[in-house]
């Protein structure tokens, strides 16, 4: 059998390849790592506020998950769908017959 998926070929998920690897090896050996400076800046209270703010928002990207809103819409001739809304998108407001009184 030649080409193809075959089952527990390849690098696992989640593994660090070998470039990636020799990336955080120098970052490590040379130093402050980026998020560990972002969170640096952010805890001193000698730097402006809105230095520390930028430095807040940049750090809680890599820190934080992002959430997600979920619309979802059941009909009795489809089933049930979901569909996500894109980040920084507003889910639709709720029709009123829908809302709860």
């Amino acid at each position: 059998m030649r080409g193809g998926k075959r089952e527990g070929a390849g690098r696992p998920k989640g593994s660090n390849g070998p470039s990636m690897r020799a990336i955080l090896e120098r970052a490590i050996k040379g130093g402050e790592m980026p998020i560990d400076y972002m969170l640096r800046i952010m805890r001193d209270e000698e730097t402006s506020s809105m230095r520390r703010d930028e430095m807040a928002k940049a750090a809680a990207r890599y820190l934080h998950a992002q959430v997600r809103v979920i619309d979802v819409e059941q009909e009795e001739s489809e089933g049930e769908t979901a569909s996500a809304t894109e980040p920084g998108e507003t889910a639709p407001e709720p029709e009123m017959s829908d809302a709860i009184q």
